[in-house]
């Protein structure tokens, strides 16, 4: 916490036009007095000298100020009890110092951090069997997919949904299929569509069909030429895959599976038929649709995230990460409480204690390995050195160790930032999660500013009170109140303060108002408050009133 005393307006001195920042910040009030302009259309006399003039010292006895640079050791500032329950939401996406590993093999994006995937387009090298649509109901269930046809046989019911219902037992029932009631040909191709759903687009590279159950071979009537088309308009098709005189396919029975090249995602695949087997009527029981599988890196990839917060913090009650399903893919974590120090230092909680897993010793990076001996790094990297350190089971801390460590962090030392180092570790071929945020939780142990200025007298009945302050490095945690009346305080906040300027120097101008006060004339004072140990300065505030 820092706060810088200015200097008073004259209203004896020439009105000074909006001046540089070097002149603002030498006199750095003036710009809240307007050039001696009413504000809210109260009068200018209404208006105190914008520099904070005065602060209570511990006995409550007014001490002014001369201009002056004062820090938390001033005789002016406060004792006051730890500011406790203070939290972070970090963004992943919005981290702009992340410090990646040699390989790269993570990625930052709008939605966070995530193991690369690299399609593989090659449906021949496509090793999942996985249906990738969900079990459809009906044809618009469930929600985001819909199904529809050129043509549905309708006597019995035999609706196109029934492709996409997943179900392979369809041979207790031959009328559990899709029928279209016209015949395929080139001139009339019958289809059937699947549409996944806005922004549930897949890549599909490979697919299976299955005949209808029917003791007849007649009516079994499975494709014979066909091809499956990508779309992401409903519009303009591309086939993606064509068959001519495709094998008879006896009844009930699955294709083998055909593949293709496609590292498209498409919203909407359909299978367009030219001609079937059978008694003319085209149709089938299953249509499997299978999703291209993944290239992805099955080493450990870290990223290092520096710097979270800079802060006097003395307890972290918590911190929280959040991600989407990882699927088998494993996070883990380290952090470091002296990022930047010569010793530099990353632990991990194992069981009830924290362990060293990588340092900083001298100039060399070292990590842990499995019989508890330092080594060099290969690479004498951080990121490096982490990458090395967490692929060793024994190192390794996953977000349930992370999330429940609660009371174990006061055993931390706190000098200097926190920094997390992030190691995911994915399988070949399956999902991978985004790491979105973490949420931080923490104490502050050490001083509050407590600025309260002399008393000023109104006279005339106060039915407004106007405060603006300006200061670096703002937080939800910086309060402006007004004391009225002669008795003892009773400090009303004005909430809601809104950033109205900001200037070069990085000084910011905020105000907030309170109104219906009816308040007698009298003794009015403001006063600020912030919490120390957030790097805010308050470089000066104005207090305006009236009816």
């Amino acid at each position: 916490m820092t706060f810088i005393a200015g200097a008073s307006y004259d209203p004896a001195e020439p009105a000074n036009p909006l001046a540089d920042d070097v002149e603002i910040n030498r006199k750095n009030i003036q710009l809240l007095f307007m050039n001696q302009l009413s504000l809210h259309n109260l009068p200018v006399q209404n208006i105190v000298n914008g520099f904070v003039d005065t602060f209570q010292d511990q006995e409550g006895v007014d001490e002014t100020l001369s201009i002056g640079h004062y820090d938390l050791t001033g005789k002016y500032y406060c004792d006051v009890a730890g500011r406790i329950g203070l939290t972070q939401l970090i963004e992943i996406n919005e981290t702009s110092n992340i410090e990646q590993s040699d390989v790269n093999g993570l990625s930052v994006n709008d939605e966070g951090l995530r193991v690369n995937k690299t399609i593989i387009s090659d449906g021949e090298s496509n090793q999942e069997t996985d249906y990738a649509t969900s079990a459809m109901t009906s044809s618009s269930a469930p929600e985001p997919a819909s199904v529809s046809a050129s043509s549905q046989y309708s006597s019995p019911d035999c609706p196109a949904w029934r492709v996409f219902d997943q179900n392979e037992a369809h041979s207790t029932d031959p009328q559990q299929c899709w029928i279209s009631s016209s015949t395929a040909s080139e001139v009339n191709s019958q289809w059937l569509k699947i549409d996944l759903g806005a922004g549930v687009g897949k890549v599909i590279n490979k697919y299976r069909l299955m005949s209808r159950n029917s003791s007849d071979p007649t009516y079994v009537a499975a494709p014979k030429n066909f091809r499956l088309l990508g779309s992401n308009d409903d519009i303009s098709w591309i086939t993606l895959d064509s068959r001519q005189d495709f094998v008879q396919l006896p009844s009930n029975t699955w294709s083998a599976y055909l593949t293709f090249e496609n590292a498209v995602v498409y919203r909407y695949y359909k299978l367009e038929i030219t001609a079937s087997w059978g008694a003319g009527l085209t149709s089938l029981s299953q249509l499997k649709l299978v999703e291209a599988s993944y290239d992805v890196p099955t080493t450990l990839e870290v990223v290092c995230i520096s710097g979270i917060f800079t802060s006097e913090w003395s307890t972290i009650t918590d911190i929280l990460p959040s991600f989407s399903t990882p699927g088998s893919t494993k996070i883990f974590y380290a952090l470091s409480f002296n990022k930047g120090a010569d010793s530099e230092n990353w632990k991990i909680r194992d069981g009830s204690d924290w362990k060293s897993v990588a340092r900083l010793n001298s100039d060399n990076w070292q990590y842990l390995d499995e019989t508890g001996i330092w080594i060099d790094s290969d690479l004498n990297t951080r990121c490096s050195t982490l990458k090395q350190a967490l692929e060793i089971d024994a190192n390794q801390m996953d977000s349930q160790v992370l999330a429940a460590i609660n009371e174990a962090w006061s055993e931390v030392s706190v000098a200097g930032e926190l920094a997390i180092a992030v190691g995911m570790l994915a399988d070949a071929n399956q999902d991978v999660p985004f790491l979105e945020s973490l949420t931080i939780t923490y104490d502050i142990d050490g001083r509050d500013l407590d600025l309260i200025s002399l008393a000023y007298e109104a006279s005339s009945t106060i039915n407004r009170a106007d405060g603006s302050i300006l200061l670096k490095n703002m937080n939800d945690n910086v309060k402006l109140f007004v004391n009225l009346g002669d008795g003892p305080p009773e400090w009303i906040e004005l909430s809601g303060l809104t950033r109205t300027a900001n200037f070069t120097s990085q000084v910011e101008h905020y105000s907030a108002s309170i109104i219906d006060i009816n308040a007698l004339s009298g003794p009015i004072r403001i006063r600020v408050t912030a919490p120390a140990g957030l790097g805010t300065e308050i470089h000066g505030w104005s207090l305006n009133w009236g009816s």
